[in-house]
């Protein structure tokens, strides 16, 4: 998944590292989200749809040719959150979905992603709403079947303290 703040980018930002793993015999997919420039939306709802593009991946399995039970969710920075949220065995999900199909990957590769939207700064994006903030952070939801998770962070990223936090919690 793109980063870009909830607010910008596209799919094409992972398209060298998606080409990679492809050209490797992986298959790799790049999807899209609401964006609030674009959408007027806030990021619970591209959570949605995050979790919504996994649900269509692992009912899509078979004619995509891939295992649905060894699917990896990746991004950065607000991508990354949303990978992270498709760890997660419930947050927000399009009450259009079929539920019945999990939006949970095997594992997680993130790149400087959001980890709790519990702090103030993070809380506005959604209007300052704790329940909300609390459905969309992966923090808050770590139990024993979390999925695996490597996190990558510059060692002056701001958003490192918030995977600290995650990856203490998860020790």
């Amino acid at each position: 998944f793109f980063g870009g703040g909830w607010n910008k980018g596209n799919p094409s930002q992972f398209e060298a590292q998606a080409n990679y793993l492809a050209g490797r015999g992986m298959v790799a997919l790049r999807a899209d989200y609401r964006l609030k420039s674009k959408d007027g939306v806030s990021p619970d709802k591209c959570v949605e749809d995050a979790r919504s593009a996994m649900r269509w991946i692992r009912a899509n399995a078979a004619s995509l040719g891939i295992d649905p039970g060894k699917i990896v969710a990746s991004g950065g920075s607000a991508g990354g959150h949303l990978a992270a949220c498709c760890g997660m065995a419930e947050s927000a999900d399009d009450p259009n979905d079929d539920l019945t199909i999990s939006a949970r990957a095997q594992a997680l590769l993130l790149f400087n992603p959001v980890m709790s939207f519990m702090h103030m700064e993070l809380a506005g994006r959604v209007n300052g709403d704790t329940e909300i903030a609390r459905k969309i952070s992966p923090t808050e939801h770590l139990a024993a079947d979390t999925p695996p998770c490597i996190l990558f962070f510059g060692s002056q990223d701001r958003l490192k303290a918030l995977a600290d936090e995650y990856a203490a919690k998860a020790r």
